[in-house]
């Protein structure tokens, strides 16, 4: 009996699975804002790398590389945009 239900559950779990990679990701829309979130992670990993002593613990004995990707990985997704537009983006001029 409770063979069954794990093998239930596994079937479920697959065909969920399955639904999800050709429904969701990986569609056009999806691959395409995964494709700009890439940017902007690679954007900041060079920014944070060329200039460790702004955001990193420069201290460790880490490689700068380690460090930034751990900076980067704690990042929120709005804290990661917002930064990515302070350093990036051109600020609007108020006349």
């Amino acid at each position: 009996m409770l063979l069954n239900q794990l093998a239930e559950v596994e079937q479920a779990l697959e065909a969920l699975r399955k639904y999800m990679f050709e429904n969701m990701y990986l569609t056009p829309t999806v691959r395409t804002e995964f494709e700009k979130a890439q940017k902007i992670l690679i954007a900041l990993f060079e920014y944070v790398v060329a200039h460790p002593d702004d955001y990193l613990d420069t201290a460790s004995e880490e490689p700068v590389e380690r460090l930034a990707i751990d900076f980067i990985a704690g990042m929120t997704d709005r804290y990661a945009l917002n930064l990515y537009t302070q350093l990036f983006l051109p600020k609007p001029w108020v006349a």
